[in-house]
């Protein structure tokens, strides 16, 4: 053994022990070796070995050598620790070159950096200060504490970076990091990249788990899938494809070419959108929830722009208003506030919260209306409703149309109930039966055809081509009746009550061009073939035999030609009779303007008319034409009160009656 003589007092132990494993004899190397350097060697060439700096040691190989003070290289071939303590153990071509540098094995390797390290590998470089590579190909750590430990063509640029496998991945963040995968990038500082091809981490605090050419901003994350991109400070992206969270808190679970924007949310599906401030699509293609807060569930080609506005689910459906929403169907409409559809297709509610429950083609426009069900039906005043049917209208304020065809309700809270062609055109009017119409203030028509009820408070109960002209006036049924009077009421056919508190019954067969109609206000006019009056069990029938009968009883006969008016007073003064005031003919000729302008002879006659004043031969000798006349006036007047006996006794029975049918008329109205 050949010591050099500044060594022989200085020798490690382990060092020793470790050189007398491998070599049998020491060499003394020398063009100016370090002092208390050591070299030993054994096989090859070991005077290819230098130990250059102070205390330097190369334990075997050749080719090796350690030209820093302390430094080391242990075996192994073209090996160089060229820096303070730095040190190679084994390897090929491998460098350690900064003070307190390693390489322990590999070939190719370079540990520049101070207190760097190599593991093992091929062509790998720690070139920062404690970065280190632990194996792999052509991995580079190149920033503080920086490392990569296998893989190849990894590069840990950021200070305490980290790449642990894969290939041509990047972590150039502080404390970045990448685990596996090929081509991707973790930039931003805390940034993370699992696994995957061709992902970036760019920002601060961004992650990537894995999957391919996906993309996370500042403390965001993206889970897996392809190219997805959470562009938004903590966006998040579940996986899925072609996936872009672009606003700040944005979130999308799955799905493919999904968007959302500030603080909104989409859970899967293809090609939705969630751009609104806050807004959400949970599934289904093709959605968009653009408004405030707006949502959509599912469905297809669904469009939520309204604030707080949503659609369930269902096809090509709109809530455009704020606060509105679509439950289902096929290319529904919510346009006005607080509106909302359910169901049905091509269904529209425009007016604030207005409603349209199912059904095709219905829309409510008036203020908080409503449609339910139908075809074409549309509620167009305010708090109006239409309920089944098809092409009915409810435009008045508080109108309602429940079922039928083509019924109008325009008056301010009319209804029109079943049929078709009705209208109920005045303000609380109603309706039921066809193409009947109720155009005064609280009408009805209840039932029947082509009937008219246009005066304030009148109806129609049934029947054909009626009209109810006259205010609180009634048509109980029948056709081609009329009731144009106040209170007035016809039924039958062709019966007219043209004057006020009138009833006209008409129930003869129809007579073209022929009807019965009132004359007088108040009047009971019946017009039938047979006419029976009943009072308990008694009953009495009148027919076109007996008519002439009731005629004769009825009549009141008119007075005598030459009898006077009953208590006559001219212009009503007691002084002014007939006997004392127009005696042979004084005054006769004047008019009497308290008894409808006629004259004094008209009152008067026995002593204004010639023929009643002249004497006359008497078949009782001697007496004159005016006693004659009052024998014959006696005899007339004893049968008129025979008479009038009878018929005040009918008068009592009809005034029974007409009792009765007053009762009727008030029930009626």
């Amino acid at each position: 053994m050949i010591f050099n003589s500044q060594v022989i007092t200085v020798f490690f132990p382990t060092v020793v022990l470790l050189l007398l494993q491998y070599s049998a004899e020491f060499i003394v190397l020398g063009q100016q070796p370090g002092a208390y350097s050591f070299v030993g060697g054994q096989g090859g060439d070991p005077s290819t070995n230098t130990a250059y700096g102070d205390y330097a040691v190369v334990g075997a190989g050749e080719y090796n050598s350690a030209e820093g003070r302390y430094a080391s290289v242990v075996a192994g071939s073209r090996n160089t620790a060229s820096s303070f303590a730095s040190s190679v153990v084994a390897g090929t071509d491998n460098m350690a070159s900064r003070n307190a540098s390693s390489v322990v094995a590999g070939t190719n390797n370079t540990a520049s950096g101070r207190s760097s390290s190599v593991v093992a590998g091929n062509r790998n470089t720690a070139s920062s200060f404690a970065s280190s590579v632990v194996a792999g190909t052509d991995n580079m750590a190149s920033r503080s504490a920086s490392s990569v430990v296998a893989g190849t063509n990894n590069t840990a640029s950021g200070r305490t970076s980290s790449v642990v496998a894969g290939n041509k991945n990047t972590a150039s963040g502080i404390a970045s990091s990448v685990v596996g995968g090929n081509d991707n990038f973790a930039y931003g500082t805390n940034s993370f990249v699992g696994a995957g091809e061709s992902n970036s981490a760019y920002e601060i605090n961004s992650f990537v788990g894995a999957g391919n050419k996906n993309q996370a901003a500042e403390y965001s994350f993206v889970g897996a899938g392809q190219s997805n991109y959470a562009h938004g400070t903590n966006a998040g992206i579940g996986a899925g494809g072609t996936n872009h969270a672009f606003g700040h808190n944005s979130f999308i679970g799955g799905g493919q070419s999904n968007t959302a924007k500030e603080y909104a949310f989409v859970g899967a599906g293809f090609l939705n959108s969630a751009s609104g401030h806050s807004a959400s699509v949970v599934s289904g293609s093709y959605n968009s929830a653009a408004g405030q807060c707006s949502s959509i569930v599912a469905g297809q080609a669904n469009t939520a722009s309204g604030r707080f506005s949503s659609v369930v689910a269902g096809i090509i459906n709109m809530a455009s208003g704020n606060t509105s929403s679509v439950m289902g169907g096929t290319e529904n409409s919510a346009e006005g506030d607080d509106s909302s559809v359910m169901g049905g297709t091509n269904n529209m509610a425009s007016g604030i919260a207005s409603s349209v429950v199912a059904g095709i083609n219905n829309t409510a426009s008036g203020i908080t209306s409503s449609v339910m069900g139908g075809t074409e039906n549309s509620a167009e005043g305010d708090d109006s409703i239409a309920m089944g049917g098809t092409a009915n209208m409810a435009s008045g304020i508080a109108s309602s149309v429940v079922g039928g065809n083509k019924n109008t309700a325009s008056g301010i809270a009319s209804s029109v109930m079943g049929g078709r062609f009705n209208n109920a055109e005045g303000d609380d009017s109603s309706v039921m039966g066809a193409a009947n119409t109720a155009s005064g203030r609280v009408s009805t028509v209840v039932a029947g055809n082509k009937n008219t009820a246009s005066g304030i408070a009148s109806s129609v109960m049934g029947g054909r081509f009626n009209n109810a002209e006259g205010d609180d006036s009634s048509v109980m049924g029948g056709r081609n009746n009329m009731a144009s009077g106040v209170a007035s009421i016809a039924m039958g056919s062709n019966a007219i009550a043209s004057n006020d508190r009138s009833l006209v019954i008409n129930l003869t067969e129809e007579e073209e061009g022929q009807s019965s109609e009132s004359t007088d206000d108040g009047q009971f006019l019946v017009k039938s073939d047979v006419f029976t009056i009943q009072i308990g069990i008694e009953k009495a029938t009148i027919n076109q035999d007996n008519i002439g009968k009731l005629q004769a009883l009825l009549a009141v006969p008119s007075r005598g030609e030459c009898e006077d008016e009953a208590n006559y007073l001219y212009e009503g003064k007691p002084t002014k009779d007939c006997l004392t005031w127009a005696p042979k003919g004084k005054n006769c000729n004047k008019r009497d303007t308290t008894s409808t302008g006629k004259t004094v002879k008209f009152f008067c006659p026995s002593v204004c008319k010639d023929k009643c004043t002249l004497p006359t031969k008497s078949p009782i000798g001697g007496q004159n034409r005016n006693l004659h006349y009052v024998v014959v006036e006696n005899e007339q007047q004893a049968i008129i009160e025979e008479l009038q006996a009878i018929n005040e006794e009918l008068r009592d029975k009809i005034n029974k009656l007409q009792q009765q049918m007053d009762e009727i008329h008030r029930m009626l109205n």
